[in-house]
């Protein structure tokens, strides 16, 4: 016999569910350089001059663009 209850649809990802997974799989792989960058501007900017701390949003964007091109929405690295 059939069982009756009726089976849910799965529901497809959405935009914001899929870009977990490669900007995850970036930090994994590279925390270490991203915090090198991110002391590097503040203390660059402490000592130096304020213009080190261009390096926090040039970081940010960086991040978000390497986690695009070198990571698929499942965090698997791209074939290069």
């Amino acid at each position: 016999m059939k069982d009756a209850s009726p089976e849910s649809p799965k529901k497809p990802e959405s935009e914001g569910e899929s870009r977990g997974g490669r900007y995850s799989a970036l930090m994994r792989d590279s925390w270490w350089a991203w915090l090198i960058i991110l002391v590097f501007g503040v203390v660059g900017g402490i000592l130096v001059s304020k213009i080190f701390y261009m390096a926090i949003p040039i970081c940010i964007f960086s991040f978000f663009y390497f986690g695009l091109i070198r990571y698929d929405e499942n965090g698997n690295a791209k074939e290069m």
